[in-house]
């Protein structure tokens, strides 16, 4: 077998092409976006201009479908100018990958190249005040009745749900009986410039650009012909997605922290302490190198798992994502937390971007599968489901 660690000569002017585009368009306004808690709408036009907001979608409708190596580059280099700007990316693409897979070619027709084109962004609405981790136990409902699907519940801690967020949202809901958990579960596409949604922001830690917050619905009708796929596949449908999807999350948090350890090298080198830079002591030494070396470790991971899903050998997949999110998000909370020390009270101020890179990538321990769950999946896929502790 013959291994190759080289990215192809696409994917390398790719990396270069994206870079620059993130640095010029990106970088110089993140803090802005951190200070004010505005979606960056600009900033959305332009990557939708790039291609950038249809990674998965079919060309015809105006999309990029591209492998998922690409994909993950692509992600990497956004996290490290804004983890923000790189969350409404995933967001929205991994909506657009559902509606591109699973929705009947009617709806894609009527949806999906307005939403590549970012004239409506999309996110997903899934978790719920009283379930995060158990999807299965949502209580969100929706029942037929006239042509209509009339939803009731309400939907939190969600991306893009603030006012002044997303206009569009796959809302998993229940169109079955709680006991039957996830075989009676559907996703419906609601828009919410034209249906009835209560929607408040909640003030988060981090990634405040992003318009994090809450959905209320209250006898809110949606034509039944949004259902996206079939009725009651919705569980089945997210957990095809959420696997490649942590990777490409735990990316935009690996690349910001390469970039912290950028500016920690480069710190470190010119900081004089007791005469000399803080770069010759040892301390500083083993922690710069420790996380480097984590920061490598996780890229491999998350590429390798990239890498066997483009060429269909999904054998391993699901403890590869698992594994991936688990190490790689810890280790760059890691080395972002290490950075801030070496910065010192520099590090700690809002006018140096460590302190933001922190506060982004620490949601990312719980966001998209926590990292206790990452580890039971794990545990799962090597000693089988008959040793999981919750049977």
């Amino acid at each position: 077998m013959t291994l190759s660690f080289s990215f192809s000569e696409d994917q390398v002017l790719t990396r270069r092409m994206i870079r620059e585009f993130f640095e010029r368009e990106i970088a110089p306004k993140a803090a802005l976006w951190d200070r004010s808690r505005q979606l960056p709408r600009e900033c959305i036009l332009k990557m939708a201009g790039m291609g950038l907001m249809g990674l998965y979608a079919p060309k015809e409708y105006g999309g990029q479908d591209i492998d998922n190596v690409t994909a993950g580059i692509i992600h990497e280099e956004i996290g490290r100018v804004d983890c923000n700007c790189g969350v409404i990316l995933y967001v929205h693409n991994n909506a657009v990958m559902l509606i591109s897979r699973v929705a009947s070619g009617e709806f894609r027709d009527e949806w999906l190249e307005e939403i590549v084109r970012c004239r409506k962004t999309v996110g997903l609405a899934l978790t719920e005040p009283g379930c995060g981790s158990d999807f299965a136990s949502i209580t969100t409902k929706a029942e037929k009745r006239n042509g209509y699907y009339i939803i009731n519940g309400e939907k939190s801690f969600i991306t893009g749900a603030a006012p002044g967020g997303f206009e569009l949202f796959i809302v998993f809901t229940r169109t079955g009986p709680l006991e039957a958990r996830h075989k009676a579960i559907s996703s419906l596409l609601v828009d919410l410039d034209a249906d009835e949604v209560e929607r408040y922001e909640v003030e988060d830690m981090g990634l405040r650009g992003s318009r994090f917050g809450g959905l209320r619905f209250n006898n809110t009708k949606i034509p039944i012909k949004r259902l996206i796929g079939e009725e009651n596949r919705g569980f089945y449908y997210i957990m095809e997605h959420f696997n490649p999807g942590r990777v490409l999350w735990t990316l935009v948090a690996l690349g910001a922290a390469e970039k912290a350890l950028e500016l920690t090298v480069d710190y470190a080198k010119q900081r004089k302490v007791f005469g000399q830079p803080l770069a010759k002591f040892e301390e500083i030494q083993f922690k710069i190198a420790r996380n480097t070396m984590n920061i490598e470790a996780a890229k491999l991971l998350c590429y390798k798992a990239l890498w066997l899903a483009d060429q269909g050998r999904t054998g391993e997949l699901v403890k590869l994502h698992a594994m991936a999110k688990w190490f790689g998000v810890e280790a760059a909370i890691k080395a972002i937390d290490d950075s801030m020390q070496i910065h010192g009270a520099l590090g700690y101020t809002t006018e140096y971007p460590i302190e933001r890179m922190y506060r982004d990538v620490r949601g990312f321990g719980w966001a998209d599968g926590s990292i206790e769950i990452m580890k039971i999946i794990t545990a799962r896929e090597i000693l089988g489901k008959e040793y999981l502790p919750y049977k």
